[in-house]
């Protein structure tokens, strides 16, 4: 059963990270809106706004991303959400260019970090700031990603790819002009960016169990969950092989416990 859990989990999440960066790359709007509705359903925060926007049945994906924490934890960071993803490609990348073996550690929490993190995000939701809540949401980060830095950079491909093709007289790629380009809104998302990578490739999931209100709010869910891993301390060795591998830094080998709330499983 592990050998499959874990081709399971790399394919999911690799359809839901792909899946979503095409959503905002696809500047030709290749994609109809059904499918673009189907994408982002089990989004948490996208579900939200839908609710509150009465969206009837397609506001509901906020339940099952519960319903699915109560009963195996936090599965939408590692399986759903794309800045979630997105890390993990990140720091599996980082590891193949490293000189030295790399080895994650357990590490405290920093409770009044990601809950005061969580408060705030409470409170822009609950008093209309949604601009000021998205730069705290992991959907609306990983789309500012795409949509801020790559996206430019797929359209200038392909204006490329168009003037070469013209001098063959080729003209089935046609080029698109690149609007709403904003500097400031630009350095703001190179500078998360730069914040993102860094923590991914040097503290795993730090960044998911700090900033991000989405996942301190799960993992308030997921410390009760019904299926979560648990050490067996009548077997453990404390050789701590399973805290190295650990991108959440959440078990404790010393103690022999594991932090449900920041594991993402």
């Amino acid at each position: 059963m592990s050998s499959f859990l874990k081709p399971f989990r790399v394919i999911v999440s690799l359809i839901f990270l792909l899946s979503i960066t095409f959503i905002f790359i696809d500047f030709r709007q290749i994609l109809p809106s059904v499918w673009y509705d189907g994408i982002i359903y089990l989004q948490f925060v996208p579900s939200i706004f839908k609710f509150i926007g009465f969206a009837g049945i397609l506001s509901l994906g906020f339940i099952v991303v519960l319903f699915l924490t109560a009963l195996f934890g936090r599965v939408y960071c590692s399986l759903i959400c794309p800045l979630g993803i997105f890390q993990d490609v990140i720091s599996f990348i980082s590891k193949k260019f490293r000189t030295k073996k790399f080895r994650f550690k357990y590490a405290k929490p920093m409770n009044k970090l990601r809950y005061g993190f969580l408060g705030l995000a409470v409170i822009f939701l609950i008093f209309g700031g949604a601009r000021l809540f998205s730069l705290l949401d992991p959907y609306s980060s990983f789309g500012r990603f795409v949509s801020d830095l790559g996206r430019p950079t797929f359209i200038l491909g392909n204006n490329l790819l168009a003037e070469i093709l013209v001098h063959f007289s080729i003209y089935s790629v046609s080029p698109f002009d690149i609007v709403h380009f904003d500097k400031a809104t630009v350095a703001f998302t190179v500078v998360l960016l730069g914040l993102v990578l860094w923590l991914a490739i040097t503290k795993g999931r730090l960044y998911c169990n700090t900033v991000c209100p989405v996942g301190s709010f799960l993992g308030l869910i997921s410390k009760y969950s019904v299926f979560k891993i648990a050490m067996d301390k009548s077997t453990c060795t404390q050789c701590a092989k399973c805290a190295f591998v650990c991108k959440s830094q959440c078990i404790n080998i010393k103690e022999q416990t594991v932090d449900n709330s920041r594991c993402v499983g």
